[in-house]
């Protein structure tokens, strides 16, 4: 924290985080948010253009990368911004078959082991995280940074921690592995959430690329608890041969959730089947965080859900004049998880307020709820 401070960093300040999966993205997100400053993670598949475009939108004042992703900083005009350089890790660059020079860090450059080492321990207080400005919507035009103040009392940091955990699946002494791109909002939620339930008998595994096999040995080596997946990495561990899944011993697992993508029912009751009654899958946006949740019985009951209202949180259907539609009744989805601190999105207050729906937050899916309150999603307004 107090290198970052020697940057010029302070509250409010954003930091621009183009790296990959290693214990450094999780080092720097937790010094951003004791300084009260934003990390913005950066999709490191963008190209310079892109990443260029975010640096100036979020006004970063500095950048923290992995080595082998420098020269791409350097085409996005990076150069004016103090930098520091982490070395990519060796297995990094083997799972990626990165060339031999990835891990070259330039003499002229700040090395981030040695200029950790050359700052002394942070004497003052903590200040309240205020998480990431996550750039989202980049798919369909142009990326919107969402930026959210920190929460507003103790009591609501609390609340917000609780709904990371029931969301997660996260409890004290919990042994997490991330195997998702920590660019993504909730993947960076998942990690900090889980860290904070550590405690001394808790593990964080972090995988530098999701791998089949790979993913199958780490469970059953590190008797991992808790999981945080996407839909095509489920896909991809079907692919596996029958002698290849025996192998491995997954009964630790109490917590496998997904999100982010559709999840045909056929392909989750196959994973269930297989994992038991521990596939979980939620709803959300990087905007609200997750508002539904469906457990494994629920799943198979209903397939195609996405859950109900999380407690505390609101779901609604609603119709062309922003009026609530009845069960079975298909229109925009609105949603609010008052445990999240209100959003903006930087530099662009308009496209927040086109959002809102009298205190809601339209998610702009389409979808409706059943007579018992589970949720349905049918497509996207945009498609409509």
């Amino acid at each position: 924290m107090s290198g970052l401070e020697s940057l010029g960093v302070g509250e409010g300040d954003a930091v621009a985080l183009l790296m990959r999966n290693d214990i450094a993205f999780l080092e720097a997100s937790l010094a951003l948010g004791g300084l009260g400053a934003y990390g913005v993670p950066i999709n490191w598949h963008a190209k310079a253009n892109e990443i260029r475009s975010i640096l100036l939108d979020s006004n970063a004042k500095a950048v923290i990368a992995h080595s082998d992703l420098a020269a791409t900083l350097d085409e996005a005009g990076a150069g004016a911004l103090p930098s520091v350089i982490v070395r990519t890790p060796q297995e990094i660059v083997d799972a990626y078959g990165l060339d031999a020079g990835a891990r070259r860090v330039q003499a002229c450059t700040r090395e981030w082991e040695s200029w950790l080492s050359a700052h002394p321990p942070f004497t003052t207080a903590p200040r309240r995280s205020r998480g990431s400005i996550v750039y989202t919507s980049g798919t369909t035009g142009v990326p919107k940074g969402i930026q959210r103040e920190p929460c507003a009392t103790v009591d609501q940091e609390q609340q917000l921690l609780k709904s990371l955990y029931e969301t997660f699946g996260i409890r004290p002494g919990v042994r997490a592995l991330i195997c998702g791109p920590l660019y993504h909002s909730i993947q960076t939620a998942n990690m900090r959430a889980a860290f904070s339930a550590l405690g001394e008998d808790g593990v964080m595994v972090i995988e530098p690329r999701f791998d089949p096999e790979r993913f199958l040995r780490s469970v059953s080596e590190h008797r991992v608890t808790q999981i945080l997946m996407v839909p095509i990495m489920f896909v991809r561990l079907l692919r596996l041969a029958q002698s290849v899944r025996r192998r491995y011993d997954l009964s630790s697992l109490e917590w496998v959730v997904h999100a982010a993508a559709p999840c045909p029912p056929e392909l989750k009751q196959r994973m269930i089947e297989w994992f038991g009654p521990v596939i979980n899958e939620f709803y959300a946006l990087s905007e609200t965080g997750a508002v539904t949740l469906i457990g494994s019985a629920d799943a198979l009951r209903k397939p195609g859900s996405v859950g109900r209202a999380l407690p505390g949180c609101i779901v609604r259907v609603l119709g062309d004049g922003a009026q609530e539609l009845p069960p079975g009744a298909e229109g925009e989805i609105a949603v609010l998880n008052p445990g999240y601190p209100d959003f903006t999105y930087r530099n662009r207050p308009e496209a927040r307020a086109a959002l809102d729906r009298g205190g809601l937050v339209a998610t702009g899916d389409i979808g409706y709820v059943d007579a018992d309150g589970f949720l349905f999603l049918c497509g996207r307004r945009s498609d409509m």
